[in-house]
């Protein structure tokens, strides 16, 4: 994506992921892209973080928002981050009966979303022209067992300022 944005920031909660993603960063030679420790959970209007509101014209999260507790609370602040005219795009898993994390002790989130579901989640923290579809289909093996899984891509237009 580097060759196809300005600027890109990359948003991750593990101060860990982070360094080695800054790592992947120097040893490819790419400048355009900034990398930082944040808990978007934490992220509201009255603690930014260093995110200005409408400042985004793209925010893309691939498999993250199935392990956040408040969607619609991270879907406003999505919302609020973006410009008008910016985009959501969300890749994650679609509903399942928690076999994709049953190994997981700590896991917290949720097992996936009934897209229906999600999409009228995005309407109402402001999202227009929301579709969703699945487009992958997987096995993925959980102690001996082969557990199907599939992901959706969900996209969300902001319209209004």
């Amino acid at each position: 994506m580097s060759d196809r944005f300005r600027h890109i920031t990359l948003v991750d909660s593990s101060e860990g992921m982070i360094k080695v993603l800054e790592q992947k960063l120097e040893n490819a030679g790419i400048r355009n892209m900034t990398a930082m420790v944040c808990d978007f959970c934490s992220v509201s209007k009255s603690n930014s973080m260093g995110f200005q509101e409408e400042a985004y014209d793209v925010i893309y999260t691939s498999m993250a928002m199935h392990h956040v507790k408040d969607i619609k609370a991270l879907l406003d602040t999505f919302f609020s981050l973006l410009k008008p005219g910016g985009h959501l795009c969300i890749v994650d898993l679609d509903k399942d009966d928690g076999s994709f994390h049953r190994l997981e002790e700590d896991f917290n989130g949720h097992n996936g979303f009934n897209q229906c579901e999600l999409q009228s989640m995005l309407e109402c923290s402001g999202f227009a022209e929301v579709s969703a579809r699945t487009f992958f289909r997987d096995k993925k093996l959980i102690g001996n067992d082969e557990v199907p899984y599939s992901l959706f891509i969900m996209t969300g237009l902001r319209i209004s300022p």
